[in-house]
């Protein structure tokens, strides 16, 4: 195992109550996305109870949203159909 710390561990130390509560990470193009793994792996360890919390909204998030209208299922295996047409495989 590694003794040096991984790349954004000083950037998250000083960010990382932001990270908690929002439980989002902004990328260089302002793209707000779920933290890294690794983010996680760490924010574990500073306050376990917070980052349960945040993997509960997580789940809660993915159980709630809406599946797609058989309409828009049709659109996407369409697309997919041309795409794999186009690689010929």
């Amino acid at each position: 195992m590694s003794r040096r710390p991984g790349i954004g561990a000083d950037w998250l130390k000083k960010n990382f109550v932001s990270v908690l509560e929002n439980d989002t990470v902004a990328t260089r193009s302002g793209i707000f996305c779920k933290p890294p793994r690794f983010y996680d792996n760490m924010l574990k360890v500073i306050d376990a109870d917070k980052f349960l919390v945040n993997k509960e909204k997580r789940l809660d998030y993915v159980k709630n949203q809406v599946p797609e209208s058989d309409e828009r299922l049709a659109v996407m295996e369409e697309c997919l159909r041309l795409r794999c047409k186009d690689k010929k495989i």
